[in-house]
């Protein structure tokens, strides 16, 4: 009998899900359910959300997995944003692109309306850019999204993808990162008892939203008066904002008027002018020329300054934190009326004091003439470098003893980009191009290293002389009470502008008793502030506006006689150099060349940019390299286990101490080896500089006649926490001239350099992992001279000696490998290499005269060789430990990992040398005899510097 309560299931009706329709949670609702749920996950699979959203209809779903396809290949994602911007357009362009690709596959649609919502509730986050950023000044961007337009296939999208994320991180994000280091230095300074850096920032406020009277969104005025906002944020400090009217020409006089006078105001804060100061600015004229760098090395000739850094950023990429400022200037006018001046500044300040930036407004009726009075005083035909590819968009003016050579007390040197190396792209038919961007979309990726000039090869006239100076003579004005600097002239017809706009004032509001306030306003300002005529002189001269005439530090700047004497850093001034002797040419270069013209300095300058022409040679070393070592990267190392494999890449460190990552699978980890083993051939394969080779043969001309030149040391080389150094003569040097054998001497300085170099990452890698959990330390390498094998042979039971030479020998545990060099014969030029490897617990023999393994490995003086090594680990390894006995291995019977075979009978030192360096990587030792020849010069370079690359 049944319940009356109760239905049965089969009478219920249930609402029928439709497999059409998305859910309805939205995109962020369900990203919040995954997130309290899952508590285990920091961040969510952006993947889960959207399956989770989507509908079962078939024809949808390929839909949605044709969205996450194009989204990859045309999104940008911004790394500080959760948005992906995609090029401008249309929904319906998108769709339409849809419907073309699925209909010649014969695959359903669906509509535009499921299309849309699919795109609204699955993927909210992918966004049209907006219009405002739509690329127009910077040549790369507008290039880039031009073809954006045009380009149809997948391929070619994802490449001027890749193209735009090299642009961002290559160029604009780059020199932003320097900027904002520049504004973290300020801060920080700001927060101490005395600070001594200076960070400022200048922009100009669009004049469309500088009108006033202002009368809202619905109604304009006829005339009104156009101001000119100036803003000046001094970080760590606040925000400047110095407001002028249409009778000022926005020009160098008010850029130069605003800085002197922010520095006027650090001043009377802290009773002394900054060390250092950083000028950031855009690429205005009246930021971009001769007058605001002369005032800026005015202040290092007074010593006003120590160090004064004038940058802009690259031209269609110069908004920065202060646009942020002007964007609340707005957004407080944007709709409310604003009908008086007064009322304009109080407003702003208001609505600054709701934000963490502190605003104050000064305004600039009047400005000194300091183009007149730098002019004259500036040196002749200054040109060429605030322009196209031209432009110098940093330039450094610090303090140096007077001399002839700087006779006012200032050094002035430039350069491209604030950044030492950064990505250019050169338009290029595609055919000629060699990267995969360039393949695809024409702009060939260059890296371009920057360099300040001038050099002190630049100028002949000043060989051995880096920079140069702007002014030849100090500029003077009239001194004495009374006197000033001869102003900036007035616009021609601007007080007829300004009466014009008082009258329309009157116009528009004297009928009304309500609008007192606003015609009094004005009033006053037109009777104590506006100028009467166009003529700045009288406006000075009257009783009534002279007292709006401010002159910031003109005593000290343009008085001849007056200096200040900061005693905490003058006495420390001394020439120092701008350039890194650890310098590493890149792979496809381009050079910043010293191009700005100058009469005294630079009256033929070259052109902006020298593209390398090594760039084809340096990737034909690449192919080679990658087709003669198929066999090793697919072959052999495929075969090694992941631990060995983590135990090669673990030896991968640099000089920066950073372990590579050891993540992945193996396929991952022989990748990252390669990667590591081409960026050793493109060091390899690269020529010195024309001034690092100009160094070189200057001290192979030397005459070596002469004792006293001879046996000048050129080079001690010293490993970082020893005594030991081995000194390098000009006469051991001039062995790496051509044909020429290498004596022991010259070797033991090469054996240095490497063993410099492994005692440098060793060092690197503790400081930055020490301390970490699960540390394993870096495990040291040993290259031992010539003089313990003889030791070891004659002398074996000798501790003293074997002291000396391998005083290490205890310490095996924590050895790599140890490279002992031998010289086989001291009547020529043959060396050979006996290696030990601690870690496979076997032996290695290399002799450049013999290539053959078998009958090397089986040599007699290899057999000796292992015969002493095991005798003396027996002498210094417990039993326990020693092991079997050690063997020389046959590993390099495969052709890609032995000694290539010397071709002439005096290059035996120079092939050790190469192989070594190929072999301490554990790459394969590719090089023929051209390349040796080439790298005795380049291994001179390294020994003057006492530095090995990598």
């Amino acid at each position: 009998m049944k319940s009356a309560g109760v239905k049965r299931l089969s009478s219920i009706n249930h609402k029928t899900w439709k497999d059409d329709k998305v859910h309805d949670f939205t995109f962020t609702e369900t990203e919040v359910l995954f997130k309290e749920n899952l508590l285990d996950l920091k961040v969510i699979d952006e993947s889960w959300v959207q399956a989770a959203l989507s509908p079962s209809a078939e024809a949808q779903q390929y839909c949605i997995v044709w969205f996450q396809t194009y989204f990859n290949k045309f999104g940008d994602r911004a790394p500080n944003r959760y948005e992906t911007y995609l090029l401008i357009t249309a929904k319906r362009n998108v769709y339409h692109q849809y419907v073309e690709q699925f209909n010649r596959q014969c695959r359903a649609i669906v509509t535009e309306s499921v299309f849309s919502n699919l795109w609204n509730t699955i993927f909210p986050r992918y966004i049209n850019r907006p219009w405002c950023d739509i690329p127009g000044k910077c040549d790369c961007c507008y290039e880039i999204d031009t073809q954006r337009r045009s380009a149809q296939d997948f391929e070619t999208q994802e490449q001027l993808k890749v193209a735009h994320h090299l642009h961002r991180g290559g160029m604009f994000n780059l020199e932003r990162l320097r900027y904002k280091a520049r504004c973290a230095e300020a801060i920080e300074s700001n927060n101490l008892l005395r600070p001594t850096v200076m960070s400022l920032i200048i922009d100009g406020m669009d004049q469309n939203h500088c009108k006033i009277p202002y009368l809202g969104g619905q109604n304009t005025f006829k005339s009104p008066l156009t101001q000119h906002i100036t803003g000046v944020k001094e970080h760590g400090v606040g925000l400047t904002l110095f407001r002028n009217f249409n009778n000022i020409t926005k020009g160098a006089d008010l850029t130069i008027y605003c800085v002197l006078k922010k520095l006027e105001n650090f001043k009377s804060r802290h009773g002394y002018y900054p060390e250092k100061l950083f000028l950031q600015v855009d690429g205005g004229s009246e930021n971009a020329n001769q007058y605001l760098l002369a005032a800026l090395e005015l202040l290092v000739v007074k010593r006003c300054c120590r160090d004064v850094y004038y940058t802009r950023l690259p031209t269609g990429h110069t908004h920065e934190d202060i646009d942020a400022a002007f964007a609340v200037i707005w957004s407080c006018f944007c709709s409310d009326p604003c009908e008086t001046l007064q009322s304009y500044k109080k407003r702003i300040e208001y609505a600054f004091n709701k934000t963490s930036l502190h605003a104050t407004i000064e305004d600039v009726l009047v400005v000194p003439n300091y183009r007149k009075l730098l002019g004259p005083c500036i040196t002749k035909g200054f040109a060429r470098m605030h322009k196209e590819i031209h432009t110098q968009h940093q330039w450094r003016f610090f303090a140096v003893p007077v001399d002839p050579m700087f006779p006012l007390g200032c050094k002035t040197t430039f350069r491209a980009y604030s950044a030492d190396q950064v990505v250019e792209f050169v338009k290029k038919p595609k055919g000629q191009c060699l990267s995969k961007v360039g393949r695809y979309t024409g702009l060939e990726p260059v890296t371009l290293f920057v360099r300040w000039y001038p050099t002190a090869l630049c100028d002949p006239n000043r060989v051995g002389v880096e920079g140069l100076y702007i002014l030849e003579k100090l500029p003077s004005c009239p001194v004495g009470m009374g006197t000033f600097i001869e102003p900036c002239d007035f616009d021609v017809g601007s007080s007829d502008y300004i009466k014009k706009c008082i009258i329309e004032v009157h116009r528009q509001w004297q009928a009304f008793d309500t609008h007192a306030t606003i015609l009094n306003d004005w009033n006053v300002w037109a009777d104590t502030h506006a100028p009467k005529s166009d003529s700045a002189v009288e406006y000075v001269t009257n009783s009534r506006t002279r007292k709006f005439y401010n002159m910031p530090m003109r005593i000290v700047l343009f008085n001849p006689t007056v200096y200040m004497s900061p005693d905490n850093w003058l006495n420390k001034l001394g020439g120092y150099s701008d350039y890194d002797p650890n310098f590493k040419w890149p792979e496809a270069i381009a050079i910043a060349m010293n191009s700005v013209a100058s009469d005294r300095f630079n009256p033929h300058p070259p052109e902006a940019r020298v593209y390398s022409a090594l760039d084809e040679q340096i990737v034909l070393k690449k192919q080679n390299f990658c087709d003669a070592t198929v066999l090793y990267y697919d072959g052999r190392l495929k075969t090694a286990t992941a631990k060995l494999l983590k135990e090669m890449l673990r030896r991968r460190v640099g000089y920066s101490g950073e372990e590579p990552c050891l993540t992945g699978v193996k396929t991952e980890l022989i990748n990252r080896i390669k990667d590591v083993h081409l960026q050793m051939i493109i060091i390899f394969a690269r020529k010195l500089s024309p001034p690092d080779m100009e160094f070189v043969d200057s001290i192979f001309r030397q005459d070596t006649s002469y004792p006293e030149i001879a046996n000048k040391v050129v080079a001690s080389i010293t490993t970082p926490n020893t005594n030991v150094s081995v000194e390098v003569s000009t006469k051991t040097i001039q062995e790496l001239k051509l044909a020429q054998p290498l004596s022991k001497s010259l070797m033991n300085g090469v054996w240095k350099l490497f063993e410099k170099r492994d005692q440098r990452i060793y060092d690197a890698h503790k400081e930055v992992n020490d301390g970490k959990q699960h540390y394993i330390p870096f495990k040291r390498s040993y290259f031992i001279p010539p003089q313990f094998l003889e030791a070891l042979e004659f002398q074996p039971d000798n501790n003293n000696i074997l002291d000396e030479y391998f005083p290490e020998r205890f310490q095996m545990a924590s050895m790599h490998r140890a490279y002992f060099l031998e010289k086989l014969r001291e009547d020529d030029d043959c060396f050979c290499v006996f290696i030990a490897d601690f870690d496979l617990k076997c032996l290695f023999y290399i002799e450049p005269t013999c290539t053959d393994a078998d009958r090397l490995n089986d040599s007699e003086r290899a057999t000796r060789l292992c015969e002493l090594f095991n005798t003396f680990l027996d002498s210094t390894m417990e039993a326990a430990l020693r092991g079997p006995i050690w063997t020389i291995t046959r590993r390099f019977g495969n052709n890609v990992m032995k000694c290539p075979a010397q071709q002439t009978d005096f290059d035996s030192g120079m092939y050790v040398f190469l192989f070594v360096y190929f072999f301490v990587h554990d790459c394969p030792a590719i090089f023929d005899e051209c390349d040796v020849t080439r790298m005795r010069k380049q291994l001179a370079y390294w020994l003057l510097k006492e530095y090995l690359p990598m």
